[in-house]
């Protein structure tokens, strides 16, 4: 499991979870991801699920995109990359 909350730019915050089961190392999942932006007036967008794309997850961080549509309605359309120290 990695997760993290993202910068704040202009206001507006994203956090991110991605949960590979079982891991076995670097490598691509097809993992359970959940992506949440927030703004100056709350929440923005929240989805969770696993991408068309595997996540590729290295031994310094990641990568995935999303393109998904959200309990509320909203399509969350992203290229996410961490890094871990």
């Amino acid at each position: 499991m990695a997760s993290a909350d993202g910068s704040d730019d202009a206001g507006y915050n994203e956090s991110l979870a991605v949960r590979a089961a079982p891991y076995r190392g670097p490598r691509s999942y097809h993992a359970l991801v959940t992506l949440t932006v927030t703004g100056p007036q709350g929440g923005i967008a929240s989805v969770s699920g696993v991408p068309a794309e595997p996540v590729t997850i290295t031994s310094t961080g990641g990568t995935f995109t999303i393109d998904q549509t959200g309990n509320d309605g909203r399509t969350l359309d992203a290229t996410v990359t961490w890094t871990c120290p």
